[in-house]
This record gives structure tokens, C-alpha cells and sequence, in this order.
């Protein structure tokens, strides 16, 4: 994407980065620019609330197309961790076990995720987050179910 085209920065500035002011515009570009990341395809985003400073953020997406340009990326492993399953992981080696409850219908409510990552010479590198932390809100402001409350497995 040319970031130098007038058209392209007229369009970013009315659709995806809607109150920035012509600096914090700038910043923004700069930062696709930079990391090569796509704001149309969600995986930069803009965010600014009236009169507050404006938040920048990389998207999943985001971060996945920039571990993907490195040639030593060997990929990320994840999974939804429910009340019911086993689940046991040792942050210093990069090692998780995790059994899926069975019956599978009978495997409870999301208390979090993990993630591993992969790369070439380097020790894999585990997290786990709670789910209470990262979700968010079932409904949106119009009351309608939100994408965390139709997809909240996908979404953590």
C-alpha cells in the first residue's frame, strides 16, 4: 500500500483512523509504513475517543504477519483452556499438556488460553492468560450479542 498517496492517507483518515489530527495521522502511517501492516485488513488499528490521545494498536493478525517475516518464526501453537480439562504447563521450558475433558460437550466453561511460540535456536516461549482478564463484553452497545459473546473461544 503506497501511505504516500493522497488518496490512500484521505481514505485511512475518514475510515479507519477517524479523529486523528494531522500528527497523530502521520504516526499512524508511519507505523503501517514501518511494520508493513494493513489498517483496511484489521491488522493495525486506530483508536481515539473525542479529545483523549489517541491508542494504536497491532492486532493478532498484526503480530502474526510480523513474526511471519522472520525466517527463524517456526510458528505459534493455542488453545482455549476449559474448567473441565487437564491442563498443566511449565513456563520455563516452553512445555504445556492439555487434555480435552471428555465427553468433549462436557468440558466446561473458558477459564483461559495458552500460547506457545516457536522460533529457530531458541527456547519455545508459553503464556497462559485468564479469561476474565481479556474478555470482553457479551453484548455491544446496541444490545446485540458482541463478537465475544457469539465467538468467545476464537476470540481468546
Amino acid at each position: 500500500m503506497n501511505f504516500q498517496d493522497p488518496a490512500v492517507i484521505n481514505t485511512i483518515r475518514t475510515t479507519v483512523a477517524k479523529n486523528a489530527n494531522d500528527q497523530e495521522l502521520f504516526m499512524f502511517l508511519h507505523l503501517c509504513q514501518q511494520y508493513q501492516l494493513d489498517p483496511f485488513r484489521k491488522e493495525i488499528w486506530f483508536i481515539k475517543y473525542n479529545s483523549s490521545s489517541p491508542t494504536i494498536m497491532t492486532s493478532r493478525d498484526g503480530y502474526l504477519k510480523i513474526a511471519q517475516q522472520n525466517p527463524d518464526f517456526q510458528g505459534v501453537m493455542s488453545q482455549e483452556v476449559r474448567a473441565n480439562d487437564y491442563f498443566e504447563m511449565l513456563p520455563a521450558t516452553g512445555d504445556v499438556i492439555h487434555k480435552f475433558a471428555q465427553p468433549i460437550s462436557n468440558r466446561g466453561e473458558i477459564v483461559g488460553a495458552w500460547a506457545t511460540a516457536h522460533r529457530k535456536g531458541v527456547k519455545p516461549v508459553s503464556i497462559f492468560v485468564n479469561f476474565d482478564e481479556y474478555k470482553g463484553p457479551d453484548k455491544d452497545s446496541k444490545g446485540k450479542k458482541s463478537i465475544w459473546g457469539k465467538y468467545p473461544s476464537a476470540m481468546i
